[in-house]
């Protein structure tokens, strides 16, 4: 049996049980090495932060990995039923709006603070949002779901206030209302989405300012150049700074052949001293290459492989094992990309 210990915790004497690899890929020490403290002061020196060790395992720990994976997957079956169901909420929400121009804001509230709850309760979960693109691209409920996900986690990466994560999920789930009564096209379409966006919050009660603010504002772009009213800085709400990254993200990395996240967050970290606000970008990028971790990938060769490593110099180029424990260095091989992120077996 193997076990992952932190470096800081281990001892001379304990056994590799698998290959401990640097950033581009190379082999530092190989498996079934036995460790010296040599051995342990190159690893602090190497920055490896964890390895697998072999080590005998309790009768309660055996127990509880035989447990784990179907815990996992009760848990993930949970958060799919939290999910759908949400979406479904949103739909109705939506006909509301489109049928009658008001919005149900009680009824979209109750959804902002579920999707805070089920986040909350499985952060790893999250997985199934980056893997399950069945609704991506077209309609409005499911992006704007994605996006108060995203705008969710940004803010608990912040140390936001609890009511704060609420708000900003709040107006992730409202950020497109506009998008509801406009035909897209119309030849001034931005013009029209603004206006039919701010008729609808006039006449919407109970919606903190906050809320207003991170929907109308989340197209605004910190170097001025965004819209509606060129905005810049400090000036711009931080709700709608959180929702711009959320909003971003998803339209980078959604398509029709699935989600590939990893491209996009090498395009957000070129434009976060330009369009994004630096801070929250590398908050969302560092929480999102930490979720990414031992994701698995489907290659343009039609082979699956794991992220075991991300290059300092860009993030679409990860290291990967694939499943026969080859490793590949995307940044030296040029013939070879990821297509998208599959789900785990």
């Amino acid at each position: 049996m193997s076990k992952m210990v932190m470096v800081e915790a281990l001892a001379p004497g304990d056994v590799l049980a698998d290959e401990v690899l640097s950033m581009n890929g190379r082999v530092l020490l190989g498996r079934s090495i036995t460790l010296t403290p040599r051995h342990l002061t190159l690893l602090k020196s190497w920055d490896i932060q964890s390895v697998f060790i072999e080590g005998e395992e309790t009768a309660a720990a055996e127990e509880a990995a035989v447990e784990a994976p179907a815990a996992e997957t009760a848990a993930i079956d949970s958060f799919r039923e939290d999910y759908q169901q949400i979406v479904d909420d949103l739909e109705e929400s939506f006909t509301i709006i489109q049928q009658h121009q008001l919005v149900p804001v009680t009824k979209m509230t109750e959804n902002a603070m579920r999707i805070d709850a089920s986040l909350a309760k499985n952060l790893e979960s999250l997985g199934y949002l980056l893997t399950d693109s069945r609704d991506s691209s077209k309609l409005i409920s499911g992006h704007s779901v994605r996006v108060a996900f995203f705008a969710d986690l940004i803010a608990r990466q912040l140390h936001w206030q609890e009511n704060d994560i609420q708000g900003v999920t709040l107006a992730g789930l409202m950020h497109d209302v506009g998008n509801l009564l406009v035909k897209p096209t119309l030849l001034l379409y931005k013009e029209a989405h603004l206006a039919e966006t701010a008729s609808l919050l006039q006449r919407a009660r109970m919606l903190p300012a906050p809320v207003i603010m991170g929907i109308v504002q989340h197209r605004e772009y910190i170097n001025g150049t965004g819209f509606p009213n060129k905005t810049q800085g400090s000036q711009i709400h931080p709700y709608a700074k959180v929702i711009a990254i959320a909003d971003a993200f998803y339209n980078m990395a959604y398509n029709l052949q699935g989600v590939n996240p990893f491209i996009t967050m090498d395009m957000l970290k070129h434009e976060m001293y330009v369009k994004f606000d630096p801070l929250i970008c590398e908050t969302f990028l560092s929480s999102m290459k930490d979720h990414l971790m031992l994701s698995r990938v489907l290659l343009s060769d039609n082979q699956t492989a794991e992220v075991v490593f991300f290059n300092k110099m860009n993030y679409q180029d990860p290291v990967l094992k694939t499943a026969d424990n080859k490793i590949i260095n995307l940044a030296e091989r040029r013939d070879l990309k990821i297509v998208r992120l599959i789900a785990s077996d």
